[in-house]
């Protein structure tokens, strides 16, 4: 199986234009793969305060996370990314 980093620079490869605009694509490819491993089961470190995101059954949703702690069909969360 294929790194990340070597899936990156071949979806990189088929961007066209400048060679700059490849490394960005690179780095927005890797930067989506480091999210989607972001998922998480361990509800009690769920925060409180604030808005998660989940996956309500099969449904992704944001949902607080004083909320989503109680309901049983939530089995993975992860935290909101800050913006950029």
């Amino acid at each position: 199986m294929k790194s990340k980093e070597q899936q990156a620079k071949e979806h990189a490869a088929g961007v066209p234009y400048y060679q700059d605009r490849r490394q960005h694509a690179a780095d927005d490819f890797i930067a989506g793969w480091d999210a989607a491993e972001m998922w998480r089961t361990d509800k009690e470190n769920m925060p409180d305060n604030g808005f998660v995101l989940v996956l309500y059954g099969e449904t992704p949703m944001l949902l607080s996370g004083k909320y989503a702690k109680g309901q049983s069909v939530v089995k993975y969360w992860k935290p909101i990314p800050e913006m950029p």
